[in-house]
């Protein structure tokens, strides 16, 4: 299923509906920034990352328990290999610059609803706003009708670079002149 990669920045208990997740786009920064909070994410959550041996596979761990593994990769695994990490209630998040060469992985995991395409370029208008009207709720902020259309406008449209601007901004609350 093809979804917003801005709906996992403002709701991060999102990705927990998912059983895999594939990242492209062509903002790497952007694509490793959403890896990275997807981590967190899970790892609130209980899940332990895992690396994922090539030629190995994903067998099943003897001594798993109640654990329940998450397995990031920047090198495709296969099909039936992401299956079988899904079987076992694990999670993969699998992340790749856009390429005409990972077609079929995008038609792979945009025809499944347990699956998550998210697709990171370059914000437009509607998707910073997201952004920032996200991060403004999850902390409580306030600000004034003109200043938010303001610091939307000056707001950097590559999403690296936009987060550690709103970070700043947190460091500006309940600062008064």
């Amino acid at each position: 299923m093809k979804i917003n990669p801005e709906n996992f920045i403002v709701d991060e208990g999102l990705c927990l509906n998912y059983k895999s997740l594939f990242i492209s786009g062509n903002d790497e920064a952007y694509i490793f920034s959403l890896v990275d909070l997807l981590i967190k994410s899970f790892s609130k959550k209980g899940f332990v990352k895992k690396a994922i041996v090539e030629g190995v596979g994903t067998t099943s761990d003897l001594f798993k328990g109640e654990n329940k593994y998450l397995y990031v990769s920047e090198k495709y695994i296969g099909d039936s290999s992401v299956e079988e990490i899904e079987n076992n209630k694990d999670v993969f998040i699998f992340y790749e610059k856009s390429s005409s060469k990972n077609k079929l992985i995008k038609q792979f995991f945009s025809k499944s609803k347990d699956r998550a395409l998210m697709e990171c370029y370059e914000l437009d208008s509607n998707r910073k706003k997201t952004i920032v009207s996200g991060f403004i709720k999850k902390h409580n902020l306030v600000f004034e009708n003109n200043v938010y259309w303001l610091m939307l406008d000056l707001l950097d449209n590559r999403f690296s670079i936009l987060n550690k601007e709103l970070d700043k901004i947190l460091l500006l609350d309940n600062k008064s002149d």
